[in-house]
C-alpha cells in the first residue's frame, strides 16, 4: 500500500484549478485514453500549461451544488460517516498523478459522487457496471492513495439513487501508469502537444496548406472510403427528408399549424421580415468607401472528397 503525499486545498477555485496543473486528475484520465465525450488530450495538455480559466456549464453547477447531498444519502445508505478530505493527494512514487476525491469513509474506502441524466452506461446496482470514462477515473484515485476499492454514489434523473462499488485492476491500474507517464514526460513537461484530435484542433493545427503531397496508409485510406460510404449514405438521407418535408408542406398549403387526433406535429410559420446590408449595392455605388472598409480574413482550407 502506497501512503500518499497530502497537498492542502486552496480556499478559492480559482487557486484550485491552478493547483490542478501539477499533475494529471482523475478527471483527465479518460481523455487520455481516448473515453471521454468531452475532452480530448489536446485539451487536457492545454489545461495544464495555460492559465487556467473559470469554466463551467450547467450540468457541472448542478453536480457541486448536489454532492453534498448526495454524499450524505450515501452515508445513510451505508450507515458510515463519510469526510471530505480537504487535500489534494499526490503519489509518492509517480507524483504527475494527483487526486481531488469526493469523499472518504470512515473505513478508508474511497467514495465518488455522480449525477446523471439517464441510466445509459450505468448498470445493475451493487456491481462495477459504470461507464468506462468515470471507472479509469476511480481506478486513478485507487492507484494514488493505495487503496483497493472505490465506492461510486450517482443520482440518475433527480430520483434514481444507486450505489456501485470498483475494485482496483492491477492490469489497468498499469495501463494508467503507463499513459500518464508518457503524457506527462514527453508533452507536458517539454510543453510539446499531443497531435490534434477533432475536426476544430484541426483547424487551429493546420490552418494553412502548402503544395504538397503525402501518400495515404492503408488505415488512412480505409477512412477515406469509410467517408465516402457516410457521405452517400448522407445525400439519400437528405433526399429522402426533402421528399417528406415537401409531402407534408404540400398538404399544410397557407395553414401554418398541422395537427393528428388533436396534437399539434408541425407548424410552419412565416417569420418577420429580416433587414440586411446590401454590401453588392454599395459597391456598385460607392466603390471607393467599400474597400476602405473590406476586412481581410484568415484564410481557410476546403476539404473536398475526390472519390
Amino acid at each position: 500500500m502506497t501512503i500518499a503525499n497530502l497537498i492542502p486545498l486552496p480556499a478559492t477555485r480559482a487557486d484550485w484549478l491552478k493547483l490542478r496543473q501539477i499533475g494529471i486528475g482523475g478527471s483527465d484520465v479518460a481523455a487520455l485514453l481516448g473515453l471521454s465525450k468531452w475532452r480530448t488530450p489536446l485539451d487536457v495538455y492545454i489545461s495544464k500549461i495555460e492559465t487556467p480559466e473559470e469554466s463551467d456549464n450547467a450540468s457541472m453547477e448542478w453536480g457541486r451544488r448536489l454532492e453534498p447531498v448526495i454524499r450524505q444519502k450515501y452515508a445513510e445508505a451505508v450507515g458510515m460517516e463519510v469526510s471530505v478530505p480537504g487535500v489534494m493527494f499526490q503519489h509518492p512514487e509517480h507524483e504527475f498523478m494527483i487526486a481531488d476525491v469526493d469523499g472518504i469513509r470512515t473505513d478508508g474506502r474511497i467514495v465518488e459522487i455522480k449525477t446523471a441524466r439517464t441510466q445509459q452506461g450505468w448498470g445493475e446496482e451493487g456491481t462495477d457496471e459504470i461507464p468506462d470514462y468515470y471507472k479509469t477515473q476511480v481506478q486513478h484515485y485507487m492507484t494514488v492513495l493505495g487503496i483497493n476499492s472505490c465506492d461510486v454514489a450517482v443520482l440518475i434523473g433527480a430520483s434514481d439513487f444507486r450505489i456501485y462499488t470498483v475494485e482496483s485492476d492491477p492490469e489497468l491500474e498499469a495501463l494508467l501508469i503507463e499513459a500518464e507517464a508518457d503524457f506527462w514526460h514527453n508533452h507536458v513537461e517539454p510543453q510539446l502537444p499531443p497531435p490534434p484530435m477533432t475536426i476544430e484542433e484541426m483547424k487551429v493545427a493546420f490552418p494553412v496548406s502548402k503544395k504538397a503531397a503525402v501518400e495515404a496508409t492503408d488505415e488512412v485510406f480505409d477512412h477515406v472510403e469509410q467517408l465516402a460510404l457516410v457521405t452517400e449514405k448522407l445525400k439519400a438521407l437528405k433526399e429522402e427528408e426533402e421528399t417528406h418535408k415537401a409531402a407534408i408542406q404540400a398538404a399544410m398549403g397557407e395553414a401554418d399549424t398541422l395537427s393528428h387526433l388533436g396534437q399539434v406535429i408541425c407548424t410552419w410559420k412565416s417569420s418577420k421580415p429580416v433587414a440586411r446590408f446590401d454590401s453588392a449595392a454599395l459597391k456598385a455605388a460607392m466603390p471607393d468607401i467599400y474597400n476602405q472598409y473590406l476586412k481581410t480574413g484568415a484564410p481557410a482550407r476546403r476539404f473536398v472528397l475526390k472519390i
